[in-house]
Parts: C-alpha cells; sequence; structure tokens
C-alpha cells in the first residue's frame, strides 16, 4: 500500500468514528426534572414502633438516557421542603441539629455508573448531605417518564441527627419519585 492509499484510508477512518461519534451524541438525551411533581418520599421508626413519613420536594436535575437505556442521574433536593405533616417537628428537622438548611440547602446524588444485570438496575454514586459525600447505590425502576428508585439511608454515616438518640431510628427508608419533563 502506497502513502496516498494510507492517507486515504486514515481520511476514511476520521470521517467514520466522527459519524459515529455525533451519532451516538444524538441517541444521548438529557431530560429535566419535573420539580413540581418529583418528591423524595422518607420514613423512619420513632420509639422503635411508629413510623414517621413524609416527603422531600423542590428536586432539580436531569437524568441522561441513550435511546432506551438510562446512562446518567445528576439530581438535587431541597431539605428546607421537608414536610412530615407536624409543623413543630419539621421545623426542628431544618435546624442545625439535622439537615442545617441555612448552610446546606441542597442534597445531591450524582451517579458515577448505571449497573444492569437481568432486570435489576443500580444507579451507583456520590450522595452529597450535609458536609459528607459517600458512595451510595440507588435501586432504580425507570421509563421514559419516570425513575424511581429505592435507598435505605444510615443516617448517622452523614451526621444528621446526635448518633446518641436512639428515639428516631438509625435506618431512613427514601423512594425517590423523578417525574421527567416531556419535550414539547
Amino acid at each position: 500500500m502506497d502513502a496516498q492509499s494510507i492517507k486515504y484510508s486514515c481520511i476514511s477512518l476520521q470521517i467514520k468514528l466522527l459519524s459515529l461519534s455525533l451519532l451516538f451524541s444524538v441517541l444521548a438525551t438529557a431530560q429535566n426534572v419535573d420539580t413540581d411533581s418529583s418528591k423524595v418520599h422518607f420514613s423512619i421508626t420513632k420509639l422503635g414502633k411508629h413510623v414517621v413519613e413524609g416527603d422531600f420536594r423542590g428536586m432539580t436535575g436531569t437524568v441522561v438516557f441513550n435511546g432506551k437505556d438510562l446512562t446518567s442521574i445528576d439530581v438535587c433536593i431541597k431539605p428546607e421542603t421537608i414536610n412530615s405533616g407536624n409543623k413543630r417537628r419539621d421545623a426542628h428537622l431544618k435546624n442545625e441539629d439535622y439537615f442545617d438548611v441555612k448552610n446546606y440547602p441542597s442534597i445531591c446524588f450524582q451517579s458515577d455508573s448505571i449497573v444492569s444485570v437481568g432486570d435489576s438496575v443500580t444507579a451507583v454514586g456520590k450522595m452529597t448531605m450535609l458536609d459528607s459525600t459517600r458512595n451510595e447505590s440507588i435501586a432504580i425502576w425507570y421509563s421514559q417518564d419516570l425513575v424511581k428508585g429505592y435507598l435505605e439511608l444510615d443516617r448517622f454515616l452523614y451526621d444528621l441527627g446526635e448518633e446518641g438518640n436512639y428515639k428516631i431510628g438509625r435506618m431512613v427508608k427514601l423512594e425517590i419519585y423523578c417525574v421527567l419533563k416531556q419535550e414539547e
């Protein structure tokens, strides 16, 4: 093969790689979170037998699909939106003993990877709450307009409330409902 043929082969290969790159970037679609419709529902035991439940709202962020496959999640909620149905409790949870919303206005999750094994999907990434960032895995179910997740979180790992306070359970169950905005 002479120099001219090698040059044309290299140019042809570059054009094919560029075309594939453009094709994959077109297939990857970022969808914004519908802030008004999305929430994180929590439940935690109180005194070992009662369950306290509530919601966080104010979710923002993006979810990226490559075709029908979920490829990344980057979302935040505002802890100031906590609603457990008890205004006094909610005010206490917003102060520096728990969420310290004045200094930490967001709780965020950013996936590093989406792992699929059979029918189960897990988002693996970093959760940032207060001044702690930790690796977490969230079980995920999704369609093109909804991403649902489930996670049990150890609140002590994030310094959320006093560790010696066993009136409130250690583990918090989180159900995530991330509704995606539809393109108009």
